[in-house]
């Protein structure tokens, strides 16, 4: 077949997508070579009024995410500007006529592809509008776990450059959602989803995250293995019967443990996979300084890992 050539001006809107997504699909080095007059004509589209449309418009650019990337400067002098002025705004609009979801996958996308130029402190705060009001959401769990697998990507951002990661008010916007808003019982989707997020920002601060493990790395061992009630079943409880207490996340919790005392554990089949940490985690001033959370830690792990 004859390459076809690149003239999205004479096409109509449906015609545009249908042939890009040929041009992805059977034809990708003509769409490589002509990525960033393609992504200038779809990136609008992501929040247009048509689901359908704005739905293959998302999968067209996560599938050239690593390209459009690559182009770097040549895309964002015209996308950036674009994003903070209107397309923010689009989404907050979309998000508040129910579609969560999408604009959070939308957001996990676009945060990726700005790089560093989301780490200028007014872009960012208008950036993080979108998952703020998601994870205002507190009451659907659904939406409150897609908000923490998103926020992933925000710190995959920051990882990037880890001198802005680690320093004190960034580390302090990480955390924020990690430590806001937990439920006085377990929920385990939502506190799994919490979990593997706030193990995420342990894993991005690498070679720092010594330094901060009484900030970081405590409060999540705390969420995953210290005790909380667990919900109650007033039909088949008494009111006087004192409430069962459970770990929210303990197989999590008990391979967070592990690998900050730099001990291997078989994985566990059908659990989420924590990967383990190289290098010093914990020092030992800090290990003397944590020892009663670490023990109780330990302690709940006895009770709570036993099936």
């Amino acid at each position: 077949a004859l390459m076809p050539s690149i003239s999205m001006t004479e096409l109509g809107l449906g015609e545009r997508i249908n042939a890009l997504q040929r041009l992805q699909t059977d034809f990708p080095v003509v769409l490589e070579g002509n990525l960033l007059q393609c992504i200038n004509v779809l990136y609008p589209l992501l929040v247009s009024n048509t689901p359908k449309v704005r739905t293959k418009v998302l999968a067209i650019m996560v599938a050239s995410k690593e390209k459009i990337v690559r182009l770097g400067g040549s895309f964002l002098v015209r996308f950036a500007p674009d994003f903070k002025k209107t397309l923010n705004t689009q989404l907050l609009v979309l998000m508040d006529a129910g579609n969560e979801l999408y604009v959070l996958e939308v957001w996990s996308l676009l945060v990726e592809l700005l790089g560093k130029a989301l780490h200028q402190g007014p872009f960012i705060n208008e950036t993080l509008k979108i998952a703020q009001q998601a994870f205002r959401k507190q009451s659907v769990v659904h939406i409150q776990a897609a908000a923490f697998k998103a926020w992933r990507s925000l710190i995959a951002n920051f990882e990037t450059d880890p001198k802005v990661l680690a320093v004190p008010k960034r580390l302090a916007l990480i955390m924020k959602p990690l430590q806001s808003n937990i439920t006085a019982v377990p929920i385990p989707s939502m506190d799994e989803a919490r979990a593997v997020c706030w193990w995420r920002l342990v894993e991005a601060l690498g070679g720092a995250v010594a330094s901060h493990f009484s900030a970081v790395c405590v409060p999540l061992l705390e969420f995953c293995l210290v005790p909380v009630p667990a919900p109650r079943d007033s039909s088949l409880v008494s009111s006087s019967a004192p409430a069962t207490r459970l770990a929210r996340c303990p197989r999590i919790g008990c391979q967070i443990l592990a690998s900050v005392l730099e001990t291997r554990l078989p994985p566990h089949p059908g659990s989420n996979s924590i990967a383990p940490l190289t290098g010093v985690v914990l020092p030992t001033e800090t290990f003397v300084a944590e020892l009663s959370t670490l023990s109780a830690c330990v302690c709940s792990l006895a009770t709570c890992c036993t099936d």
